[in-house]
């Protein structure tokens, strides 16, 4: 049981801190517009920044991207708490 224990917290933690990474990797994530693939369909929204012009949208969508990795790991560390509870009483 020990094992287990011990075993489980690493997992909480190593789920925890994965999960952190990944909302912090989403929060900053930027994709700059690309003039030349443009093919001038679909809506454009950029936003200019010292760094360059970003594509609101693929942003957005590399942002959700992100969001379900940590989200994923969000989750496996509450399941590892659940049986570390199971497995402690």
């Amino acid at each position: 049981m020990v094992s287990a224990k011990f075993a489980f917290t690493v997992l909480v933690a190593l789920f925890s801190l994965g999960s952190c990474c990944l909302w912090v990797k989403s929060a900053t994530v930027e994709v700059f517009h690309d003039e030349s693939a443009d093919s001038w369909s679909g809506v454009l929204l950029t936003k200019c920044t010292k760094k360059g012009t970003v594509d609101i949208l693929k942003t957005a969508e590399e942002q959700t991207k992100w969001n379900k990795l940590a989200a994923g790991c969000a989750a496996a560390a509450a399941i590892c708490q659940v049986v570390l509870m199971w497995v402690t009483y």
